[in-house]
């Protein structure tokens, strides 16, 4: 893989947390707080799994570009 297209996937890693964490995630626990008075267990649960992945979410696009970039990282590990 070209290193071009590294890059742009990688361009695409951040923004894709960008539009979770800007859009997605509020959006979503807005809507889960308007349910809660309809029902509250539901909406309880809703939201922590939108914390959950919210959380995580980071860990996964990060592990997703070091494996990515890994090729890049062990050549420059081996010149250290």
């Amino acid at each position: 893989m070209s290193k071009m297209t590294k890059i742009m996937l990688s361009i695409v890693l951040v923004i894709t947390n960008y539009v979770f964490d800007a859009v997605i995630y509020p959006n979503m626990q807005g809507n889960l707080a308007l349910q809660q008075a309809d029902n509250p267990q539901i909406a309880f649960n809703g939201l922590q799994y939108l914390q959950f992945i919210h959380s995580y979410l980071w860990l996964v696009l990060l592990a997703l570009a070091v494996l990515l970039w890994l090729k890049e990282i062990k050549a420059l590990l081996g010149r250290v």
